[in-house]
């Protein structure tokens, strides 16, 4: 079984051969259950912040996968090491439920029902399997103002198998295709007009 740190460099490699850049990388230990967490944000190689569209990356790492990666098959906390038992012939399974969620910023209210449809639009005709993700949007109350739509989400889930191979290719792939298309199709130009 592939270890956590095996996980995250292979997400880098594969997010740099298809054009990604990673920014705001977050790693996190649960001091309670021993749980990791993982978060990443991706933007097209090329695009400058403030970024129009990017993609958050994320997934959880149990105890049980820290402890399976080094040391083996944990049923050996249950019974002796000279003590024959049919897991130690077995690898660990272990999914990780990547988490990929779109970000787009939202400039006014008046435009959100717009951009949700024409954001629905880019990911059906971008993603590769019918059930398009279903969209959120985030509102924040200023001190001073109204409350304000500020955001625009959109989620996907890929279960990567990290047993022996870790091929994080589709859901890659996923996240340049969409981003590409959402940059593509102007629904977010710079503020000074790009």
């Amino acid at each position: 079984m592939r270890t956590y740190e095996e996980v995250i460099h292979a997400l880098h490699g594969l997010a740099a051969e298809h054009g990604l850049q990673l920014h705001e990388e977050q790693s996190w230990i649960d001091s309670v259950t021993l749980d990791r967490s993982y978060r990443v944000m991706a933007v097209t190689a090329g695009d400058e912040a403030p970024f129009r569209v990017r993609a958050e990356l994320a997934f959880p790492w149990p105890a049980k996968y820290t402890v399976e990666s080094t040391h083996g098959p944990t049923c050996c906390m249950y019974h002796a090491p000279e003590d024959r038992c049919p897991h130690q012939e077995l690898t660990p399974e272990a999914i990780v439920a990547l988490d990929l969620r779109y970000l787009l910023d939202v400039q006014d209210a008046a435009t959100a029902t717009d951009l949700s449809g024409r954001v629905r639009e880019v990911l059906e005709k971008t993603l590769e399997y019918d059930s398009a993700p279903e969209i959120h949007f985030a509102i924040a109350e200023g001190s001073s103002g109204p409350v304000a739509v500020t955001e625009l989400s959109a989620n996907t889930i890929w279960d990567i198998d990290v047993g022996d191979e870790i091929d994080f290719t589709p859901a890659v792939r996923e996240v340049a295709s969409v981003l590409e298309a959402l940059l593509a199709s102007g629904l977010l130009p710079k503020q000074n007009g790009e």
